[in-house]
């Protein structure tokens, strides 16, 4: 054997463990360590408390929504499907019904219009052609 030994310092849980020992012998020795203290050979070591961090854009429904209004995307009129598969294509995925009552909110509010009738609504950004095309078909024909 030879005389060279190495030196290594490892944290398991609460414990800090130094090793001692040649190289022909150190993972034996960090393995007999391990299990003494009763953990498991396949355990990964450990970076530091794990924090969830969020990005730097906002990921609720409403945002989303805002963000693709804000890109010109709801220029054609869209029904509840494609704006669902959209966010769904963009890495969010939302339940329809909650996507219903965002753009709803959003229609109560004058940022989008909706178009059409119940189950079949379109939803276009807001602009003076898109109120009267609406205004119109919501009206009833008294002729």
């Amino acid at each position: 054997m030879s005389q060279e030994r190495i030196k290594v310092k490892i944290m398991v849980g609460k414990a800090n463990v130094e090793i001692e020992a040649p190289p022909e012998l150190l993972e034996r020795s960090v393995r007999d360590v391990m299990a003494a203290l009763g953990v498991s050979e396949t355990l990964e070591p450990e970076s530091g408390p794990q924090k969830r961090v969020r990005s730097a854009e906002s990921s609720t429904c409403r945002a989303l929504i805002e963000g693709v209004l804000n890109e010109g995307w709801f220029s054609t009129p869209r029904p509840l499907s494609e704006v669902v598969a959209e966010l769904a294509r963009r890495g969010h995925h939302y339940d329809p019904t909650a996507v219903a009552h965002v753009l709803l909110d959003m229609v109560r509010e004058g940022g989008l219009v909706r178009i059409g009738r119940p189950r079949r609504y379109l939803y276009m950004a807001q602009s003076t052609s898109a109120t009267k095309v609406e205004a119109e078909e919501s009206e009833p024909k008294s002729e």
